[in-house]
């Protein structure tokens, strides 16, 4: 009889436990979500001039005003600007941009490409920034009515480039513009 008791007891003991386990709420808690939204960083640039007319008279000058624009919005970085001077006459180049070494580096050189480097690090964050490459070209004076004729047609090409300049030192950008500008 102690046995038969001993399991009603605890059967009994059993169920209230489920009945007022059952009912016991425990204390929990959450967070709301957070949202993580990224937004890709870039760097637009554009290149344009105002002069189109261009004539070789030895000794005289021809304005020309290629202007590269780090667009407002843009992160920090490098710019460069690639000079691909085909005035040469025999070896000899006859026709020099005045480029602003003030504002500018020379950085490589191929053939009768040069790839320059802004001076400073361009922030365009809240503003265009306009980069004047030069403004005129001047031509020798040494220049022969013959050697003027075979310049016709010949051009001066200028392009630009930027690297950005968070988690990039100059050095790191001067190789990618080298490469970019196929002086590497």
């Amino acid at each position: 009889m102690k046995k038969r008791s001993f399991i009603m007891i605890l059967s009994l003991v059993l169920v209230l436990g489920l009945a007022v386990g059952g009912t016991v709420a425990f204390l929990t808690a959450q967070t709301k979500t957070l949202t993580n939204t990224f937004t890709v960083g870039n760097i637009t640039i554009d290149i344009a001039e105002t002069t189109t007319d261009y004539k070789i008279v030895p000794g005289g000058e021809s304005a020309k005003d290629p202007v590269i624009t780090v667009k407002s919005g843009s992160e920090k970085c490098y710019a460069y600007a690639l000079v691909e001077n085909n005035l040469v006459v025999e070896g000899t180049v006859v026709g020099t941009p005045n480029i602003d070494t003030t504002k500018w580096t020379a950085v490589g050189t191929n053939g009768t490409k040069t790839l320059y480097r802004y001076n400073e690090v361009v922030d365009a964050a809240s503003a265009d920034q306009e980069l004047a490459v030069f403004t005129k070209v001047s031509y020798a004076n040494t220049l022969t009515a013959e050697q003027v004729a075979t310049l016709a047609n010949k051009t001066i090409l200028v392009s630009g480039y930027a690297h950005q300049k968070d988690n990039t030192d100059q050095a790191t950008a001067d190789t990618a513009a080298k490469t970019w500008a196929g002086i590497a």
